[in-house]
């Protein structure tokens, strides 16, 4: 018994307990191992996404509203089209709010819907991707799907289907996601198009939804993955109460917050620091005068704050204007919660959507408010330039210190007109006319001072 001890303490491989214990350990690692290498490739197989135009953009959403009211809204049995443009504008939409880490095309023929897509894990040291290759068939006894491959690893249509009705049904509760995917009756192809007869179901129960929301937000609130929310509270407490006295002023540029923002942050920077402090007030004042929508990417700011959100803040203008306000400060949060690549997206689509039939048309005006709202936010929480941002807001409280001339700028531009001027946002004279934009907010004060 000793020496059996002995073996089990001092050669706990040579042990007989062990390795009843380590072998099987080994060998589920192993096979992890092997499952994980047949899944990544060093090469993706979806390297582009179309360009979308106006009229493409616009089409994707009223066709999203379409399938919803065939859902819960409609008739018994409702038909929704959608064109092989139209599903890769909306792939092309996914790929760029996801900072180009989600690329996938479609091709729709007779025979049914091929997609090609790859999710980027990484780029370096070593690039690793996740390739899907996938299909829709024809069919006229609900979806079906061919055979799927996820890197090397193959596996059934039907396995492909019962997996998304699992996580549906995980994430709704009560086997709605199986009441979802099984309202689709029957797909049919025809000229490039997916035609997708539906049957319309009781609206879904999102409880399940919502309990998984408020647990993504206990886990926001407890990690502060963007910002500490007693902190951005200290913020908002101090620009409400600049909004309080200026409430009943006409006309108030947005510099009258920025300069004395900067300048409490710069207090508050001695015993923290520039980068921390400029983060919480950028995101305190889109809270306060962009949308209370950025607070759920937060936690409670307000909750924390002694002030209420009841204050009139419709007389703050940039340029003159409100709306440019919103794009420069929202846009400037926006950067904080991802990258500039993620931003400049939010900014483009919106203004492609606003060119709708229920939009005001095209702005590069308010464009250029996106990208000046990006570029202070890249200023202000660069490590190295934060505390010189502070210093420029000091010195100077004009708006041209950190936003551009908008003279010039084409605005108001409907479906039409955009396309016969600009085709679609990949084209040169597009490209030419953000450069201009570009070129315009370089030459502000901040910018080079900040250098």
């Amino acid at each position: 018994m000793l020496n059996f001890a002995k073996r089990c303490l001092l050669w706990p491989w040579r042990g007989r307990f062990f390795r009843w214990i380590t072998c099987p350990f080994l060998l589920l690692l192993g096979l992890l191992a092997v499952f994980l290498v047949m899944l990544v490739d060093t090469k993706p197989n979806a390297i582009s996404t179309a360009p979308s135009t106006v009229a493409e953009t616009v089409g994707v959403r009223s066709r999203v509203t379409m399938v919803y009211n065939a859902l819960f809204r409609g008739p018994q049995l409702s038909s929704v089209l959608f064109s092989e443009a139209e599903l890769n504008v909306g792939l092309g939409l996914l790929h760029r709010i996801t900072n180009e880490r989600i690329t996938a095309r479609t091709a729709i023929s007779d025979s049914g819907l091929a997609i090609v897509g790859t999710v980027t894990l990484l780029q370096r040291p070593v690039p690793l991707y996740v390739n899907v290759l996938a299909g829709v068939p024809p069919s006229d006894h609900g979806l079906e799907v061919e055979p799927v491959k996820v890197g090397s690893i193959s596996f059934s249509g039907k396995t492909a289907v019962f997996i998304a009705k699992t996580l549906s049904d995980w994430l709704l509760g009560d086997s709605q996601g199986t009441r979802l995917v099984g309202a689709i009756q029957r797909v049919d192809f025809e000229e490039k198009t997916i035609n997708t007869t539906i049957a319309r179901i009781p609206k879904l129960n999102f409880a399940r939804l919502k309990q998984v929301r408020n647990f993504l937000r206990d886990v926001r609130d407890q990690t502060e993955l963007l910002a500490n929310p007693t902190v951005v509270a200290i913020y908002y407490d101090f620009l409400y109460t600049i909004a309080m006295e200026r409430q009943s002023d006409t006309n108030v540029s947005l510099s009258e917050y920025l300069t004395p923002l900067f300048a409490f942050a710069h207090e508050r920077s001695q015993q923290s620091d520039a980068v921390t402090e400029n983060t919480a007030a950028i995101y305190a004042l889109a809270v306060l005068l962009g949308t209370p929508k950025i607070e759920q990417l937060i936690g409670n700011v307000t909750v924390n704050s002694g002030s209420p959100r009841t204050v009139n803040t419709l007389n703050v203008t940039l340029a003159g204007r409100r709306d440019l306000r919103l794009h420069f400060v929202i846009s400037a949060a926006l950067k904080l919660v991802g990258d500039a690549g993620f931003s400049f997206a939010i900014g483009e689509v919106k203004e492609l959507l606003d060119a709708g039939a229920h939009g005001s048309g095209f702005s590069f005006a308010d464009l250029a408010a996106d990208r000046a709202g990006i570029q202070l936010a890249i200023i202000a929480t660069h490590p190295t330039q934060a505390a010189n941002a502070q210093r420029a807001f000091a010195e100077m409280s004009s708006e041209s210190l950190y936003f551009p001339s908008i003279a010039g700028l084409p605005e108001g531009l409907s479906e039409q007109a955009f396309r016969q001027t600009y085709s679609d946002t990949g084209s040169q004279a597009y490209r030419n006319e953000v450069a201009g934009i570009n070129a315009r907010i370089a030459a502000c004060l901040l910018y080079q001072y900040s250098r």
